[in-house]
């Protein structure tokens, strides 16, 4: 299996197994150790969406570098963005590039479609003031 492939198989696990399966053992086995402690402290807080299920819709890899894009399926049942629950059903789209070191991942940088649940949830959105 190409260091590629091999890298996308940890990338996928961690979407399908310790994000949708709840899988929170498996952290230190797919983060490195710097970045487990702060992934273990972010999925142990308070859960925005408890149903929430992610699809993976592409996965791309060149070298040390995972591109995810999914899809996020679930209820708004906690505060996020500063909304208070709704108990609305919402879409978001993610994207996030992996880094990965030894097999397991090092850093991400990661992108949600924020302003897509503002309008699920009914939020007022207005331009900045200035201030």
């Amino acid at each position: 299996m190409s260091i590629e492939e091999t890298n996308k198989a940890v990338v996928r696990r961690y979407i399908e197994e310790v994000i949708n399966q709840r899988k929170h053992e498996l952290i230190d086995d797919l983060f490195a150790p710097d970045l487990a402690a702060q992934v273990r402290e972010h999925l142990s807080g308070d859960d925005p969406f408890p149903d929430g299920r992610e699809e993976i819709i592409d996965l791309v890899a060149e070298g040390n570098r995972v591109m995810a894009r999914w899809n996020m399926t679930g209820t708004h049942r906690g505060e996020y963005l500063g909304i208070p629950a709704t108990g609305k059903p919402v879409e978001l789209i993610g994207f996030a590039v992996y880094y990965l070191e030894d097999g397991q991942i090092v850093d991400d940088l990661m992108l949600l479609s924020n302003y897509g649940f503002l309008r699920q949830v009914g939020a007022a959105i207005s331009a900045p003031t200035g201030e």
